[in-house]
């Protein structure tokens, strides 16, 4: 009798987990396809890969939560960020403005003086 596939069951939910992650923030397609679940262990040459397939799951897992600190600071920053954006557009304006009422000072300086 083969040994169960039962231990590549995590491994493989988590894979699955992190396509539908990837899928969700992504506007373009992504190529990611799942590996076939083994269905007889005795025939697996490389049993460490699922593990490893796991591991990296579980320790890149913290990537995919929107919720965790520093994704939540990362956040916070870019809004920071998008104020700081605005206010330079405004200060541009105002540049332009002043910039516009000294030509139109000069033009009437040239006027005055000729």
């Amino acid at each position: 009798m083969a040994p169960s596939a039962a231990p590549f069951e995590l491994s493989y939910t988590a894979l699955k987990n992190l396509r539908h992650k990837i899928h969700k923030h992504t506007t373009t397609s992504v190529n990611l396809t799942l590996p076939i679940r083994p269905q007889d262990l005795s025939t697996d040459l490389n049993p460490y890969l699922d593990g490893a397939i796991g591991v990296l799951s579980n320790s890149t897992a913290f990537l995919y939560d929107d919720d965790a600190p520093w994704a939540v600071r990362v956040m916070e920053v870019k809004r920071g960020v998008d104020r700081v954006d605005a206010k330079v557009d405004e200060v541009k304006t105002q540049v332009d403005e002043v910039k516009t009422a000294i030509r139109s000072l000069e033009e009437r300086q040239d006027r005055l003086e000729n």
